[in-house]
């Protein structure tokens, strides 16, 4: 009896598990366009650069039906606000994505700080 439940309860998991897709179909009065999950790295990853406040950054793309959730996880540069800039990094993300992509899902961006970026140019002089 316990095998049986614990067999249903996997198969109730298993069926009702979202789906992750590698491509979304996009289609309009002209034909299809297959989207790809590489593009929207590539886009999302020219918008962070150029905010130009995170460094190092790696981003992270899962596609579902009617989802796209995105993960961006960087080192920021001292010296900014990492909330305002974090919110608007997300209304450009969302905004091109539906202008230049003509997306019609919702999507789900997180910003995440590793650590704090440091200065390649030291500011002080070794003595000699």
């Amino acid at each position: 009896i316990v095998l049986t439940v614990i067999l249903i309860i996997a198969l109730i998991v298993i069926l009702f598990y979202p789906r992750t897709y590698m491509d979304v179909q996009l289609t309009s009065n002209n034909g299809v366009l297959t989207l790809k999950k590489s593009a929207i790295e590539g886009f999302v990853g020219e918008k962070v650069k150029e905010n130009d406040y995170l460094k190092n950054s790696k981003i992270a793309v899962s596609l579902f039906k009617n989802k796209i959730k995105i993960d961006v996880k960087g080192e920021i540069v001292p010296r900014v606000e990492v909330a305002q800039k974090a919110q608007v990094l997300e209304q450009e993300i969302i905004e091109g994505l539906k202008k230049f992509f003509g997306l019609e899902h919702t999507v789900k961006l997180k910003v995440k700080v590793n650590t704090l970026s440091k200065d390649d140019n030291p500011k002080r002089q070794r003595v000699i």
